[in-house]
This record gives structure tokens, C-alpha cells and sequence, in this order.
């Protein structure tokens, strides 16, 4: 369970490091501060954890084999599925011209070999933050995106009801109506038909939050009965 000063962190943070025994240090360190870890020995294998475990914050080593970690930061910003991952280099290089090329190949943080846990700790913290107030804003945007369509539709929609609405009301007024039981018949479906159209209009134009629902295999769509509760 994580501590209350922590920011609460429902994705692992992914350590890439050859060095079996740092990784498991600094796993240690988070673990016993709340958080899920994973993690990884090459650059390889970093790129299949990142796809496995979707991590939000990294903790990458700069020297590894099989790719260094520098080389990692550039591919993932370079990634629409993965350029927005907080990632910290963890390296033993203190000069500030390579720490400016870390930063400027895309690393949001920087810490040297040996460090403070305190410190360590406060960067996770800083990272996890980040990526929650990122996805906040994104799902806030989507919920704009669609408020707004909700309301150009249902507004779209709205004027051409109430003409049906209209030419409904004229045909109840025909005289054939009481020697039609058929027409009466469709009429009467049409009412309920226009009423439901109704209904969901005015739920579009109301609704201020968003609900989603399945509907066929991985898809799932906006449930505008549901979105205002």
C-alpha cells in the first residue's frame, strides 16, 4: 500500500540497468515506499517491458549493452505510444556536457552514481505526479472533445425532430386515420420512436461527464444515457 505522501501510482516503474544488484537496490527502495517495480538488464529488454507492463515512469542506466540507455530515450520520444514516459537517467557520468545530452536527447531528470535514496525517491515522486496530471489533462480534453460534439449533434438534430414532429402531428389529423388501423398502428411507433429520439437528444445536451461501454470485441463506445451521472 503506498505511503500517504506518495502520489498514487497504478503503472510499475520500470528500472533498466545491467547491474543485477542496483536494479535490486533501487527496487527495494520503492517497493518499501509503495510502489510496483519491474525490471529489466539491456536496452532489449526494456523495450519489451515497456510494452508488457506500460510503466509511467523509467529509471534508465546510461551504459548497458546491447544499446546504450541514451539511445533508448531517443527511440521512445521518437514513439507516439510511449514519447510521453517520464524517464530518469541513473548513471555514474557526472560532467555536465553529458548530462546536457541526456536531457536534450529527451530524459525529463538526471541523478549520478552514488546518490541519496532521499533524493532517488523525490525524482520518482516528482515523475509519477507528472504523468498523472498528463493524463488528467488528456482525459479532459477528450471529455471537452466530446461534450462538444454532443452538443453540435444533438443541436444538428434537434431542428429537422421537430419538423418530423410536425408532419407526425398533421398525419394524426388525417380523416383516413379512423379507416387505417394500420396507419394508426405506425403512427403510434413513430411516436415512440421520436420520443426516444427526443430523450437521448436532451441527455446529450445535459451530460457532463463520460461512461463507456463494450460493444463488439476491444471496442467500446460513449454511453450518453449514462455520461451525466
Amino acid at each position: 500500500m503506498n505511503r500517504p505522501d506518495n502520489p498514487r501510482s497504478d503503472r510499475p516503474i520500470l528500472i533498466v540497468d545491467d547491474e543485477a544488484e542496483i536494479r535490486e537496490m533501487i527496487a527495494s527502495y520503492l517497493k518499501k515506499e509503495g510502489f510496483e517495480v519491474v525490471g529489466a538488464k539491456d536496452v532489449i529488454e526494456g523495450k519489451k517491458a515497456l510494452k508488457q507492463y506500460e510503466p509511467d515512469v523509467i529509471l534508465l542506466d546510461w551504459n548497458m549493452p546491447h544499446g546504450e540507455g541514451i539511445d533508448l530515450v531517443k527511440d521512445l520520444r521518437q514513439d507516439a505510444a510511449y514519447n510521453d514516459r517520464y524517464i530518469i537517467m541513473v548513471t555514474a557520468r557526472s560532467e555536465s556536457e553529458e548530462m546536457l545530452e541526456g536531457l536534450d536527447a529527451g530524459a525529463d531528470d538526471y541523478i549520478t552514481k552514488p546518490f541519496q535514496v532521499s533524493d532517488l525517491l523525490a525524482r520518482v515522486r516528482v515523475g509519477v505526479r507528472t504523468r498523472k496530471l498528463q493524463r488528467e489533462l488528456a482525459e479532459q480534453a477528450q471529455l471537452n472533445t466530446v461534450l462538444q460534439m454532443a452538443g453540435a449533434i444533438a443541436h444538428e438534430i434537434g431542428n429537422p425532430l421537430t419538423a418530423i414532429r410536425l408532419i407526425h402531428y398533421k398525419l394524426l389529423q388525417r380523416p383516413a386515420l379512423s379507416t387505417d388501423p394500420s396507419l394508426a398502428e405506425d403512427l403510434k411507433g413513430l411516436a415512440i420512436s421520436l420520443d426516444r429520439i427526443e430523450t437521448l437528444v436532451r441527455e446529450a445536451q445535459n451530460v457532463t461527464s463520460l461512461h463507456s461501454i463494450p460493444y463488439a470485441g476491444d471496442l467500446r463506445i460513449t454511453d450518453l444515457r449514462d455520461g451525466k451521472k
